[in-house]
């Protein structure tokens, strides 16, 4: 189990960083991007994805937001495959899911079908992969005040041209 949080960790630390100053060893605090704050069992999901994993958590982790720096925090599911884990441990996958709406409860980790992505999860774990997918910011329990910026950016007309 440590070496899930492990790699759960470096998964959430690539999901958030921005080539921002780092801070200085030992000094993470709670606000810190990729820190995860809380876990809990994952129980409502379709049962091909109980059958494929041996575990299912829903996390929240801190984050910052992509306009003004400001901690956020954002929600996700890791699954782990069955099985005993490789010398090494277990590769990791993120999913970047794709987007079915701008309001929290559009998140895949609040979905038993995970939106639609189940069974690409079900396939990498019964492939030996963790599997972490990540309810973008604005998405989920937790919803930053931000609502999917890039979603907002992406409905504006281009700029005019002349």
């Amino acid at each position: 189990m440590v070496r899930v949080a492990v790699l759960l960790s470096v998964a959430l630390a690539v999901l958030t960083a921005c080539g921002g100053p780092s801070n200085q060893a030992g000094t993470e605090r709670p606000d810190d991007a990729g820190h995860v704050l809380s876990q809990t069992p994952l129980d409502n999901l379709v049962p091909e994805l109980r059958e494929a994993g041996s575990s299912a958590k829903t996390i929240t982790y801190a984050s910052r937001n992509g306009v003004n720096d400001a901690v956020s925090h954002v929600t996700g599911t890791v699954f782990v495959p069955k099985g005993a884990p490789p010398k090494g441990g277990f590769p990791v996958v993120v999913l970047g899911h794709r987007t079915g709406g701008t309001s929290a409860e559009c998140a895949p980790s609040l979905s038993p079908d995970l939106r639609g992505e189940a069974s690409t999860v079900a396939a990498l774990l019964k492939a030996g992969y963790v599997v972490a997918v990540p309810d973008y910011q604005g998405l989920g329990k937790h919803p930053s005040p931000m609502t999917t910026t890039f979603i907002r950016i992406s409905t504006r007309p281009p700029p005019a041209t002349t």
